[in-house]
């Protein structure tokens, strides 16, 4: 199926569409297929109504993780699947897929209509176009990868999932529902569930992810990558780029300030259940870290006062940083 996107991709400098409009009709295509597929027999239990499949399809391929149905007690693994597919593609965009392939298999560089496209898409340098949207698939392959890694070797340890087949898929969907900011879950009743009692290790790994994910490829790529951090060991004069120090400082600053707001204003709500002074401060970080993107919670949100509904709903609005 890659190798054919690839070869459809070639031909779309053919046609006089711009990137925008190139942009919506690959979610338009991208949901369209989604809702045939889990509208499929053998994609449900008990079928599903054309109305909720195409919600379905709509909330994964835009990341909301807002959901009508139940994921695990509609959709079988199949269906699973076709979600997690779709979360993939809405999230890092099916034409950076393509054209990733186009680009990775082409035996000849690719027309410069063609280059302008993807410069504009990328909302980047012509030069640095390509060079970026492969860091981008190759980064987003190897975090989601490390995050498989680590849960399935949890949770095979502590013998949470009773075969090896079920621990990789559950590590797989969460690995990339998380990095993509994605929200959906395949345990409907909350995510301290994913584990033994006091257990925060996949959650801790969950929440690495999607705040890797909400920061931004160029934070990541200028933050992370080995090039770059011996350059800055190098040139002691070199720095952060104004974009990523200003990513950080925010991010952090945000998951800072509210984590406390929100243990003072829930300590007596919502946060009661919890033994432990850690547990309560764990709580609230993980609860603000999920809530500006990804739409993961451990709280029941019905138990929460107005003035804590009204932090999370502006986190919300501020969402991650751009490029995420």
């Amino acid at each position: 199926v890659l190798v054919e996107m690839a070869k459809m991709s070639s031909s779309l400098g053919k046609y006089n569409l711009s990137p925008p409009i190139l942009m919506v009709l690959s979610f338009f295509i991208l949901i369209s297929f989604g809702t045939i597929l889990l509208m499929l027999p053998r994609m449900t239990y008990n079928g599903i109504s054309f109305i909720d499949a195409l919600f379905t399809a709509t909330s994964a391929s835009c990341i909301t993780g807002l959901s009508v149905v139940s994921t695990s007690g509609c959709f079988t693994v199949k269906g699973q699947i076709v979600i997690m597919i779709l979360i993939q593609l809405g999230g890092m965009s099916i034409l950076s897929f393509a054209t990733f392939f186009t680009t990775f298999l082409a035996r000849s560089s690719v027309g410069l209509r063609y280059q302008y496209m993807v410069r504009d898409m990328m909302s980047t340098q012509l030069s640095d176009s390509f060079s970026l949207l492969r860091s981008i698939v190759i980064t987003t392959f190897v975090i989601e990868a490390a995050g498989v890694i680590l849960l399935y070797t949890y949770w095979k340890n502590t013998g949470f999932f009773v075969s090896d087949s079920e621990n990789f898929f559950f590590s797989l969907f969460y690995s990339v529902s998380a990095f993509n900011n994605g929200g959906f879950v395949l345990i409907d009743k909350s995510l301290l569930e994913l584990g033994g009692p006091n257990s925060y290790f996949p959650q801790v790994i969950i929440m690495v992810l999607v705040f890797l994910g909400g920061i931004g490829f160029l934070t990541i790529r200028d933050f992370f990558s080995p090039k770059y951090i011996r350059e800055r060991k190098k040139y002691p004069w070199k720095s952060l780029m104004p974009q990523t120090k200003i990513v950080l400082i925010t991010t952090l600053g945000l998951v800072g300030v509210c984590s406390v707001l929100f243990f003072f204003i829930e300590k007596d709500h919502s946060l009661q259940g919890e033994e432990s002074l850690f547990e309560k401060i764990f709580t609230s970080v993980f609860q603000i870290v999920n809530c500006r993107t990804s739409g993961f919670t451990i709280l029941d949100l019905n138990s929460m006062p107005l003035p804590s509904i009204i932090m999370l709903t502006i986190l919300m609005f501020l969402g991650g940083s751009p490029g995420s």
